[in-house]
């Protein structure tokens, strides 16, 4: 993300939190401790805890999805059962990318928590003024799934061709069918849809990059 844009973030969320009368949960955590935590790496975001690997080698920074829901518990603003998405990107002309990594197989992604997710982010983006109404959603927010098409077709080297080749041949790079992510386009956003790993490096990676130049 670009500077202004972090730091429109960072006066968004601390105008936020000043306004929320629990004085003692703000003096604990101050704008300091908002501006040096709530950002990362998107690589950092993509780590799978169980194989301690990133699913994407990239430093463009995001908004950390546990880190703003942790920011947010401590001034009260959420109960325990929450759950964010990994990464939130945010452009300088009010788009906004709300990215979830999935690393192992497709068909061990639970549709129920990867919902719960994308309505728990979308709430709290409401609550902190991040998202202004549904009408911004609508116009400005997409959301994606990240999955690991190896993952999806292991152990199948012809799979995995076929797959890749129909994908580059239809150019085609939204997975619409995936969770039926689609039935959150024009509802809560946007856009919505699952991507592979190697088609977020090569699209959506490059949108960062020409963001930030």
């Amino acid at each position: 993300m670009r500077e202004e844009v972090i730091q429109k973030v960072i006066n968004t969320i601390s105008n936020k939190i000043q306004d929320i009368k629990r004085s003692d949960c703000i003096n604990e955590i101050g704008n300091t401790s908002i501006d040096k935590n709530h950002n990362d790496e998107i690589g950092n975001t993509s780590m799978d805890e169980n194989s301690n690997r990133k699913m994407i080698n990239a430093n463009n920074l995001v908004i950390d999805g546990d880190k703003l829901q942790q920011i947010a518990d401590r001034v009260g603003m959420l109960n325990t059962s929450f759950c964010t998405n990994d990464a939130i990107y945010l452009f300088k002309n009010n788009k906004i990318y709300l990215i979830e990594f999935k690393s192992g197989k497709v068909n061990n992604i639970k549709k129920h928590i990867v919902y719960k997710k994308i309505y728990d982010t979308f709430i709290l983006l409401m609550e902190l003024e991040i998202i202004s109404n549904i009408k911004h959603s609508l116009n400005y927010i997409s959301y994606m799934l990240v999955y690991n098409e190896e993952e999806q077709n292991k152990g199948d080297e012809s799979q995995v061709n076929i797959h890749k080749d129909l994908q580059e041949k239809a150019n085609n790079y939204k997975n619409y069918s995936l969770l039926k992510l689609s039935g959150f386009k024009d509802y809560l956003f946007f856009d919505s849809f699952g991507i592979t790993r190697t088609h977020f490096e090569t699209k959506i990676i490059r949108e960062f990059e020409e963001e930030e130049r």
